[in-house]
């Protein structure tokens, strides 16, 4: 599949992470740079949101299909 213009803000983020380029309803997950899942939701564009507010502070992968963006949890 193509790569998907996709972004995440605020980064770092606090609680609540937004996704911006999602097309359709598509699975979510979000891994540690180790590569352990610790949230994996579905994510639609009327639903863009992620609670994050659970993860402990650091850096991690946000990967939507083929696409993997890091961010940085505070």
């Amino acid at each position: 599949s193509s790569q998907l213009d996709l972004s995440v803000f605020p980064n770092p983020v606090v609680s609540t992470l937004t996704l911006g380029g999602l097309q359709d309803a598509t699975a979510v997950y979000v891994r540690t740079l180790e590569g352990a899942t610790v949230i994996h939701t579905t994510l639609s564009p009327d639903n863009t949101t992620l609670n994050v507010s659970g993860l402990a502070a650091g850096v991690y992968l946000l990967q939507v299909n083929n696409t993997t963006v890091k961010f940085i949890k505070k």
